[in-house]
């Protein structure tokens, strides 16, 4: 992975915070236990000081016995540590990086994405496009303006930021992957367009989203007519030639008078 991808990477980004949060907490409380144990001489008591201030406990009781092992001129220090160090610094630190955490773990979900997966697994009316290829761009301008619920499947990481710019739901991945498709509710879509390049790649496409959802209407792009025949054959209810297409209308303008 290069330098670039760890730092696009927010699952990489979490899981280094998280470090952080943890060392930092550890830290503060060793810290304060090592210092309440060095003024009270009592291991126990310290380890019982500290947690009471981090969990708010009262710290009646057995801790006054702690502060009665202090010698009388350290008392007010004692109080400064327990009560400064470990129930203030400490808690500002977990509460702030706690806080960053939380926007950087909201930032990073495609809130979109997120919603249309959920209708579509309630209602069973959302479209997969799988490959935001220019054809699947063209599909999804043209979902987009019938206001229909779809979502892109795009392995490729710039033609997924490319989909979500332009406000298109997407899940980044390869649809002929096991779990992806099911990861964008293939069992409840009511149609899947398989529009990449790849004939392979789009006949794997219609074998895996035939087998999880017998019911849903499959349309491929097909480059040949060997391929168009293998995913009619494999389940495909339509296959698309663009360029056979094109070149019936190119043939047809050029025969009207």
């Amino acid at each position: 992975m290069s330098d670039s991808d760890t730092a696009g990477d927010p699952t990489l980004s979490s899981r280094m915070l998280i470090i952080l949060v943890l060392a930092l907490i550890a830290i503060a409380i060793i810290s304060s236990y090592l210092i309440i144990l060095k003024l009270s001489g009592n291991s126990y008591g310290a380890i019982y000081i500290t947690m009471s201030a981090m969990l708010d406990v009262n710290n009646e009781g057995f801790s006054q016995l702690v502060i009665a092992s202090i010698p009388a001129h350290s008392a007010k220090l004692y109080e400064l540590v327990s009560v400064l160090f470990v129930d203030g610094i400490l808690k500002a630190v977990i509460v702030g990086l706690a806080i960053a955490w939380m926007i950087e773990i909201i930032g990073g979900i495609d809130i979109r994405t997120r919603l249309t997966r959920m209708i579509g697994r309630y209602t069973g009316r959302h479209i997969l496009v799988c490959g935001y290829s220019e054809l699947g761009e063209k599909v999804c301008d043209r979902l987009s303006l019938d206001r229909k619920k779809f979502i892109v499947v795009e392995s490729n990481k710039e033609r997924v930021e490319e989909a979500r710019e332009a406000g298109y739901a997407t899940i980044a991945g390869d649809f002929a992957e096991h779990g992806i498709l099911e990861k964008a509710g293939i069992d409840k879509a009511k149609a899947v367009a398989f529009c990449t390049e790849d004939d392979f790649r789009n006949l794997l496409g219609v074998i895996t989203a035939r087998k999880a959802n017998a019911k849903a209407r499959v349309i491929s792009k097909a480059n040949t007519y060997l391929a168009n025949a293998k995913m009619v054959r494999a389940g495909s209810s339509m296959c698309i030639m663009p360029e056979v297409a094109a070149g019936k209308e190119l043939a047809k303008a050029l025969g009207d008078k």
